[in-house]
């Protein structure tokens, strides 16, 4: 995807035009340029989905016999739902953040918290736009217990975080953009590290698969590919949401499977809420009809393997380098 930072990140002479271009610009403004490029286009290929969702009405021939056209038309009002809702939050937030800088409210900000801004958005996705679908499963109080969380953990975090930006500022000299690209880097790459093992805990249970065919077969399956598989997770997400999802995590010889119980079968989901001791309510025949197959799991894992094979986390990393250096020289 076309990026304007890469261009100026990775070409001198165009990153020296661009100068010339916005010199005469305060340093507010030339952010607010870079921003606003960004938000553009990736406003345009929303668009461009959204056109998709709209006009693709019917299942591909490449999905006859695989996908019903209730389950697609669910999947696709859906999808366009969500689409429509984030063009909007990204469009408030665009202006907003816009606002904020060129009018050099930073102080109005801290006093207002940017926490209160985002919780009626938060309210409406959670319990508007994923309860229309039947995705929510968040009662008022988890999900208040759950944004309190999220504000203490923000503030443990971001507190020594900006400390240690004001500080590269003020003792960087004149490349102290440089020193703060490379410390925005490792900053990721560290809580890359820390957060399934430290922060992601804190807000849903994680607990090992127990013992049975379909451990045997995921292990089977990282082992014919190589995959150093160190540990299989459970993740108890249904309190939150039914979607269901499956990822890993981890460096080097230290890989982590993570499923959410939610894709696991009626069966699976009784051993995790027994070694849990969950005393949940029980579920509804709608419910415990969910979830996938043991050679559906190894599908979706096959999927999330084959980012693994192709490096995908680590390019990712490294494309994210580009947006970020383009910010910061624009300060």
């Amino acid at each position: 995807m076309f990026n304007v930072f890469d261009v100026c990140s990775t070409n001198a002479w165009q990153g020296l035009k661009y100068r010339e271009l916005l010199g005469s610009i305060k340093s507010e403004g030339k952010s607010s340029v870079f921003s606003w490029v960004e938000y553009l286009w990736e406003a345009y290929l929303s668009k461009r989905q959204r056109v998709i969702y709209v006009e693709k009405v019917r299942p591909p021939k490449e999905l006859s016999g695989i996908v019903s056209d209730g389950d697609y038309e669910s999947a696709r009002t859906y999808a366009l739902d969500r689409s429509i809702f984030g063009s909007y939050q990204a469009l408030f937030s665009q202006i907003l953040s816009t606002l904020i800088v060129c009018s050099n409210g930073f102080k109005l900000v801290w006093d207002l918290c940017s926490v209160v801004i985002g919780v009626p958005w938060t309210v409406y996705e959670t319990f508007v736009l994923e309860e229309k679908h039947g995705f929510n499963k968040q009662t008022p109080a988890f999900f208040i217990k759950d944004q309190m969380k999220k504000f203490l953990l923000s503030q443990v975090i971001m507190m020594p975080l900006i400390a240690a930006i004001i500080k590269i500022i003020q003792y960087g000299g004149d490349y102290f953009f440089i020193y703060l690209w490379l410390f925005t880097l490792c900053f990721v790459l560290v809580m890359m590290i820390i957060y399934p093992e430290f922060i992601a805990p804190l807000f849903d249970k994680y607990i090992p698969l127990p013992d049975g065919e379909l451990r045997t077969k995921i292990e089977e399956l990282a082992s014919s590919v190589q995959f150093p598989l160190y540990k299989l997770f459970v993740v108890e997400g249904s309190k939150r949401s039914s979607h269901s999802n499956a990822y890993f995590y981890g460096f080097f010889n230290f890989k982590r499977i993570v499923l959410f119980d939610t894709l696991l079968e009626e069966s699976e989901r009784k051993k995790v809420k027994e070694l849990t001791g969950s005393d949940d309510k029980p579920e509804s025949e709608e419910d415990a009809a969910k979830g996938c197959g043991t050679s559906e799991i190894l599908a979706v894992l096959a999927h999330e393997l084959g980012h693994w094979k192709l490096n995908h986390v680590f390019k990712k990393y490294c494309y994210c380098t580009d947006p970020n250096f383009g910010h910061v020289c624009s300060l």
